[in-house]
């Protein structure tokens, strides 16, 4: 089971936070605020502090990766995990480059979801596995242009 933490989730669908958060709440950790666009994302961040914030991209004014480089900006210790349904490599590397600790796609298993949290816990990084391997395949081609 996940370890204990106040959340923030960011995602512009209401009823997909309402799920998340129920879930969360069941695993024992505590879903402190939420937030539907990126503005609304960086107001409860300094108002909330939470340990870790789950992040959609895909969200209104300012998206999910301007908001994590503005809360990142303020607060570099705050966990920040994108969870989308993108699995663009272009998002994947500019979150990591904003400062993301981990990218999530939404059609993850609910067994794949709650071990991934408690790595989160423990202060590891976690991503889908496909797209750490896209990652690995990015950094091998930038060391071969070297």
């Amino acid at each position: 089971m996940p370890v204990p933490m106040n959340v923030l989730l960011a995602d512009d669908h209401a009823l997909f936070r309402a799920g998340l958060a129920s879930l969360l709440k069941a695993w024992g950790l505590q879903v402190v605020a939420q937030a539907g666009n990126g503005q609304e994302a960086i107001a409860r961040a300094r108002e909330f502090h939470p340990d870790l914030i789950f992040m959609d991209i895909n969200m209104p004014s300012p998206n999910g990766l301007e908001a994590t480089r503005a809360i990142k900006a303020e607060y570099p210790d705050m966990k920040i995990v994108m969870l989308t349904v993108s699995d663009d490599e272009q998002d994947l590397f500019e979150a990591i480059k904003s400062g993301a600790e981990g990218y999530l796609l939404k059609n993850l298993r609910e067994e794949e979801f709650a071990d991934l949290v408690s790595r989160l816990g423990r202060g590891e990084p976690v991503m889908s596995p496909g797209l750490a391997k896209k990652l690995l395949q990015e950094f091998g081609r930038l060391r071969e242009e070297r």
